[in-house]
């Protein structure tokens, strides 16, 4: 019997693959096992709110990791990774 984790495949953006290419090693490991969390559990992060209320943002450290999960698809979107105080500013 398979589990619901090997039922949830990740997708990652091409410009969230360039942000977690720019960060630095640790950062890389600790951000890689929060993504691969979202197999399991992929409601863990928090849902944004206003016009991103569509997407989630999970911390890990001073970092956020900015999805959206497709549940019809069993998919989870990363679209963004980055430092905290810059993620959000140019999220459209």
């Amino acid at each position: 019997m398979s589990s619901r984790k090997n039922l949830i495949s990740i997708e990652i953006e091409k410009r969230a693959a360039k942000e977690f290419r720019e960060l630095p090693r640790e950062v890389q490991k600790s951000v890689s096992k929060a993504i691969d969390d979202l197999r399991e559990n992929p409601l863990a992060g928090l849902p944004m709110s206003g016009e991103f209320r569509h997407l989630r943002r999970l911390r890990v450290g001073v970092y956020r990791v900015v999805y959206a999960f497709k549940a019809e698809r069993l998919v989870v979107l990363v679209l963004r990774i980055g430092h905290r105080k810059n993620i959000y500013r140019d999220l459209k």
